[in-house]
């Protein structure tokens, strides 16, 4: 009987952990002013139990898991704007309740980047001070050495992974073999971030000599998180969950590789090559995007294009211009138009 049920719920436990980012899409949630927290977080659909509770006992970190989510969309649609799947929201705000139970690459990236948003934006919360009963990493102050001093505000990436880890990773001990692949890719999204934190450091001394430094860790902005996830996705490996009398392992289905690292994205299932709409897999084809007739890489129109014609024309084009920075701290651009010649696919 338990089986049965773990059955009948998988597709709900391999959607929900991501179905958290459709709240950067969506414009039903119109609250009444008067709205209780509970009424709230009733209303965020397709959450799981634990992520409904977390809003009821965390209901401050609500603007951050939002906020995470855009960033999230954001930087996927970044990172694949010149590919066939380009991670495009503008079809349907719900692209990622359909993709993450497919297995694919694609839904490995989506896992890594999504858990890394969180982690990140809950570390940056912390770090400036917004969130209660959360501090500075001190756990680096020690004494001078080598010129320089763990003393200043390290960023308490600790905290951000504790929270994220919380908020996404579902709750099962049964655990399926693309569960556990999820799993992976959530933890590797937030090991990228420990992994590439920064040293930086404030001279002291007498007319600037630097005799001593006091220095912190700090995370990088977060395009680097997504440019380095976006290489671990062309890098991922294919892999097989082996099955033993108590325990699973992650095994790379090509056994010629080297040893698979817990920093590798991972999948099970080979990508289709997304030529043509597939709502099924959150895929819209690649009619009518826009290409470059002139390069020989990924945005090329004879690869973007899937080798169907494409027709050049001259268009109305909407950009950002005469910005100007505002003190403090934002920036402010008009919208101006242009004409120019663009290329897309039939």
């Amino acid at each position: 009987m338990k089986f049965l049920c773990l059955i009948f719920l998988l597709p709900h436990l391999l959607n929900a952990s991501l179905s958290w980012l459709s709240i950067a899409k969506n414009t039903n949630l119109n609250f009444a002013p008067n709205s209780t927290q509970k009424q709230i977080c009733d209303q965020l659909i397709g959450w799981t139990s634990v992520q409904k509770k977390f809003c009821y006992e965390h209901f401050d970190f609500m603007d951050l898991v939002y906020k995470a989510a855009k960033t999230t969309l954001s930087e996927c649609e970044t990172q694949f704007k010149s590919r066939r799947w380009n991670c495009s929201t503008s079809h349907s705000p719900n692209i990622f309740n359909r993709l993450p139970e497919s297995g694919l690459r694609e839904a490995s990236f989506i896992y890594a980047l999504s858990s890394a948003a969180l982690t990140y934006t809950i570390t940056s919360a912390c770090s400036e001070g917004k969130l209660a009963g959360c501090s500075c990493d001190k756990s680096k102050q020690r004494p001078i050495r080598a010129g320089y001093q763990w003393s200043g505000c390290s960023d308490n990436i600790a905290y951000g992974m504790a929270v994220a880890e919380n908020f996404l990773d579902p709750r099962i001990k049964n655990k399926l073999n693309l569960l556990i692949v999820n799993l992976h890719n959530f933890e590797t999204g937030r090991k990228l971030i420990e992994k590439n934190m920064n040293k930086q450091c404030k001279c002291h001394g007498v007319s600037g000599s630097c005799e001593i430094k006091t220095c912190w860790r700090s995370m990088p902005s977060f395009s680097v998180i997504g440019t380095k996830l976006k290489e671990k996705y062309d890098a991922a490996v294919q892999v097989d969950i082996e099955k033993r009398v108590n325990k699973q392992r992650i095994i790379p289905r090509n056994r010629a590789l080297k040893k698979l690292s817990k920093s590798d994205l991972i999948y099970i299932k080979n990508s289709p090559d997304f030529c043509r709409p597939n709502p099924r897999l959150a895929s819209y084809g690649t009619k009518d995007r826009i290409c470059n007739k002139t390069s020989r890489g990924i945005d090329s129109c004879d690869l973007l294009c899937c080798g169907r014609p494409y027709v050049t024309q001259l268009e109305v084009v909407t950009y950002k211009c005469n910005c100007t920075f505002k003190w403090c701290c934002s920036v402010t651009c008009k919208e101006c138009k242009k004409i120019q010649e663009v290329t897309r696919c039939r």
